[in-house]
């Protein structure tokens, strides 16, 4: 390959110009020896373009194009899965309400069943108590299923969560990608 340099006549003052190009005074113009066929260098070619496009145009179009289409479905997966993890945070909310609103009623019938039992025992039998094991029993199917419940959202809430966290770190990276 020939490079400018080579291409350059010297004056005769100036023969060290190879060991170290800045030493050329301005002063002494150097003369540029015209193009010939066998030369790779076009001083013709504008600056800004690349001798060569490996693939050509159409493999840029291809690339840009694939890459627009990775952008599309990344924002589409994070959007999908925000609105995912939206709606098991809002579960969660919600259960935790009823477990708030449950929790009371566990301890106002285990309480109840608790005093009548000891009324029972000190020989007082007006209670029923049957109707009472039933009601705090009805409480307690109530606490289990609540919690049941909050144990897979959890489960779910946390699983979306880490998708959209590897999602996000994915579209970091391309970020990166298009900026690096």
């Amino acid at each position: 390959m020939t490079t400018i340099a080579d291409r350059v006549d010297l004056p005769s003052d100036v023969t060290s110009f190879r060991r170290d190009p800045y030493s050329l005074r301005l002063d002494q113009e150097p003369r540029v020896e015209a193009q010939t066929p066998d030369r790779e260098v076009d001083l013709h070619q504008p600056a800004g373009l690349p001798r060569q496009i490996s693939g050509g145009f159409a493999a840029v179009a291809e690339d840009l194009e694939r890459r627009g289409r990775d952008w599309t479905m990344m924002v589409r997966l994070l959007e999908q899965q925000r609105l995912h993890l939206e709606t098991a945070e809002r579960e969660r909310t919600r259960l935790y309400e009823t477990l708030e609103s449950i929790l009371p009623e566990v301890r106002r019938t285990g309480e109840t069943l608790e005093t009548s039992i000891e009324t029972t025992k000190s020989g007082d039998v007006s209670a029923n108590l049957s109707a009472l094991f039933v009601e705090n029993l009805r409480a307690l199917d109530e606490l289990e299923n609540t919690a049941k419940a909050l144990t897979a959202n959890l489960l779910w809430t946390r699983s979306s969560w880490e998708q959209y966290a590897r999602s996000v770190i994915g579209g970091q990276k391309m970020r990166e990608e298009l900026n690096g």
